[in-house]
């Protein structure tokens, strides 16, 4: 996982959820919820410039298996046919 991404995201749980989050925080066990992944999800597509689905955060509420989500709408985002644009 790109550490600049990864850095990124955690600053963004770590705000919302108002305590320090490292790889292995559960967003719901640290007191998350969906109005927060709702912000959270928001946040997250405009800093990595792709759609992150909400479903991810509930799915995924690891930070690190977040991540690999976060990680996968960002590559579906850049296809070759973007470069030409």
């Amino acid at each position: 996982m790109p550490n600049q991404l990864f850095e990124t995201v955690r600053d963004i749980w770590t705000k919302a959820l108002e305590t320090d989050v490292n790889a292995g925080t559960d967003f719901f066990l640290a007191g998350g919820h969906s109005f927060l992944a709702l912000d959270i999800t928001a946040d997250v597509s405009e800093a990595c410039g792709a759609e992150v689905p909400l479903r991810a955060i509930f799915e995924h509420p690891v930070l690190a298996d977040y991540l690999t989500e976060v990680n996968r709408a960002a590559a579906t985002t850049e296809s070759p046919a973007d470069e030409y644009h």
